[in-house]
């Protein structure tokens, strides 16, 4: 059987609104985005995955990516495996 109560549950964070501070910054453009920070010598990445799924990828033609502007180098995944050492991640974290 329910029991019935006249006390009121008391007040927690879930369910309850909660006042944003950083809101009016990033509606009015008044913060600063990581897009934002430009730094000397700075460098973008863009990543391509293979537009079909589960595929075995035999070979990959790199020679028109090298060959556009602005590229400083163009990585794969057989390149980036001989060049890396996998992490380890230990059994336990301190803490």
């Amino acid at each position: 059987m329910a029991r019935t109560t006249t006390e009121k549950p008391k007040a927690t964070a879930m369910g309850s609104r909660t006042k944003r501070t950083e809101d009016p910054r990033l509606i009015t453009g008044s913060s600063t985005y990581v897009d934002d920070i430009k730094l000397a010598g700075m460098l973008y990445v863009t990543f391509v995955r293979s537009v079909h799924a589960n595929a075995n990828i035999v070979s990959v033609n790199t020679e028109a990516a090298k060959a556009s502007a602005g590229v400083v180098e163009v990585l794969t995944g057989r390149t980036s495996r001989i060049s890396s050492v996998p992490f380890r991640a230990p059994r336990r974290f301190p803490g």
